[in-house]
């Protein structure tokens, strides 16, 4: 659930946090066994980076489930309306760097992705404000949702919260992030931001 060398959960932690999810939402998950499995070895993450005995970790693998469907991933660096460029809904981390590998999910931090399934035809849709630790969890929403937006809160400085949400008809909004962005007066200030 946890990695050795890094401080972002699993995917498969992320997907045991969306069960809770679909109980609360009303709406059955689907199955890990329906995704498809691509695995990255030879990750080491931020712990490793500031661990003063770090030849004792073991490399992690990032596991990354890509969600089924015809599903399109759009990122942007921009705070704009522009869906910006099309991406692999999965990275393929095989060849990068060893603390790269993360970004597998969402191709790392950006200000914005969309991730539109065109299997989902009834316009439903949600927002996820997030850090680094939702990047998994999010490709499990396009099960359920045409339209899954995400903003990271650290990085996009466009729309507010209720002009966004208002603007794009969202019908869901979704907090996902680490414990470290709202134990500081620098991200609880991004948040108060944002929402206001």
């Amino acid at each position: 659930l946890a990695f050795r060398t890094d401080h972002h959960w699993t995917a498969t932690a992320a997907y045991y946090a969306y069960e809770v999810w679909c109980e609360e939402a009303g709406v059955d998950p689907v199955p890990l066994s329906e995704y498809e499995v691509m695995e990255f070895p030879g990750f080491y993450g931020t712990l490793y980076a500031k661990s003063s005995k770090n030849y004792l970790l073991e490399a992690d693998t990032v596991v990354a489930y890509v969600p089924p469907g015809n599903i399109t991933l759009y990122l942007s660096d921009l705070s704009g309306d522009s869906l910006g460029w099309e991406q692999a809904v999965i990275t393929d981390m095989s060849k990068s760097q060893s603390g790269a590998k993360y970004s597998a999910f969402l191709a790392g931090d950006h200000a914005r992705g969309t991730l539109i399934n065109d299997d989902i035809t009834d316009g439903s849709s949600c927002l996820v404000v997030k850090t680094s630790i939702g990047n998994p969890f999010v490709y499990y929403l396009t099960q359920h949702y045409q339209y899954v937006y995400v903003l990271d809160v650290r990085y996009y400085t466009g729309r507010k919260l209720t002009d966004f949400v208002d603007h794009y008809g969202i019908d869901d909004v979704i907090f996902l992030h680490g414990t470290g962005l709202t134990t500081t007066s620098g991200g609880t200030g991004l948040i108060n931001r944002f929402v206001k």
